[in-house]
């Protein structure tokens, strides 16, 4: 007996790394669930901002985690959920002296096939 896939119910956080990663976001950003438990500062979180993605190298269906900075970065530059389908290379950059958040570096990409068209 085949089978083939319908739905994925869990997937993998999808990491990023000083070396970019192409990524294409295929749903809305929202706000996950709060979680119970853990340490004090745990607790303290706000629930984190999520959106659906594949990672490209590996055709692995994903999540994106969105701090604050890269949230910012992506929701400026594409108001109204246009960023949905689009594809990213994005790095993630050391935290500038002095500073306790990470820098992104974010580009829009497409694959070459579409750039004939």
């Amino acid at each position: 007996m085949e089978f083939e896939k319908v739905k994925s119910i869990t997937r993998p956080v999808i990491k990023f790394s000083a070396t970019p990663t192409i990524v294409q976001i295929t749903g809305a950003i929202y706000i996950g669930k709060k979680i119970d438990g853990g340490t004090a500062a745990q607790k303290a979180m706000e629930p984190p901002h999520m959106a659906e993605a594949i990672d490209i190298s590996t055709g692995e269906e994903g999540i994106i985690i969105f701090g604050a900075v890269l949230l910012g970065e992506i929701i400026k530059a594409y108001p109204n959920e246009t960023y949905v389908g689009k594809y990213f290379s994005i790095a993630k950059k050391n935290a500038a002296e002095g500073k306790k958040y990470s820098l992104w570096s974010v580009h829009e990409v497409k694959p070459k096939s579409e750039s004939k068209k």
